[in-house]
């Protein structure tokens, strides 16, 4: 929560889920599963998980919603890749183009 007032992100999230807030952590889908609940109007099929880590990739999977693992990780690509994300960013930019604004 530090982090996304510092940087003044927060205005943009509707749902946090926090380590707290679930008994089962990430590899599990617990926490998408959760974040999934507050948004009641959201199906699986809409969501895309984005992550830098293998737990998040599998976390995705765990929850059964897809799954973008970036390139601007500490984790190098071939790492990433061998979990199978859905779909690989090279910029968050990149993210612009699986995402659209609600109608």
């Amino acid at each position: 929560m530090r982090g996304m007032r510092l940087f003044g992100i927060e205005r943009f999230m509707s749902v946090c889920v926090y380590m707290e807030d679930t008994v089962r952590h990430k590899p599990d889908g617990e926490p998408i599963l959760k974040a999934m609940e507050q948004l009641p109007t959201i199906n699986k099929g809409s969501v895309v998980y984005v992550g830098d880590t293998s737990h998040d990739i599998l976390c995705a999977n765990n929850a059964g919603v897809r799954s973008a693992a970036v390139a601007w990780s500490h984790a190098c690509r071939a790492t990433l890749e061998e979990y199978r994300p859905d779909l690989f960013l090279e910029s968050p930019l990149d993210l612009l183009q699986y995402v659209r604004k609600p109608e």
